[in-house]
């Protein structure tokens, strides 16, 4: 059996749960996965808004918006969710305000950032 060199720790967060933190040679890897997650969902996420000429402020902030959620949804258990309950609930929990922000101006793409960020954030917590 392979020893690694990894210590996990976790911190209570406020009463809502648990972040995962790492020290050690994994450390640098597990990091950089969650990254790629988040590059990966950003993606994913950003291609129709590329393909219908949005705003390019807007593509680089949902882009940024899920590179971090890809390290957050990694590295975090909210009410001791885990896996892809804990990544569509923090999902939802950070698409509902930029869909509050979208709905002055286009009410018909509410649905589709709540619907996006739901399954965007349900896999990415799987995978993480």
């Amino acid at each position: 059996m392979e020893r690694r060199n990894i210590a996990e720790r976790y911190v209570k967060f406020y009463g809502l749960g648990y972040v995962r933190y790492q020290e050690g040679e994994g450390m640098r890897n597990e990091m950089l996965r969650a990254i790629m997650l988040g590059v990966g969902a950003g993606v994913i996420d950003i291609l129709p808004m590329i393909l219908k000429k949005m705003d390019r402020f807007s593509v680089i902030s949902a882009f940024i918006h899920w590179v971090a959620l890809g390290v957050i949804i990694s590295y975090s258990s909210v009410f001791g969710l885990t896996g892809w309950s804990n990544g569509a609930l923090i999902g939802l929990l950070t698409g509902v305000p930029v869909a509050i922000m979208v709905m002055k101006e286009d009410q018909k793409s509410v649905p589709i950032i709540i619907v996006m960020s739901l399954i965007l954030g349900s896999i990415v917590g799987y995978l993480a």
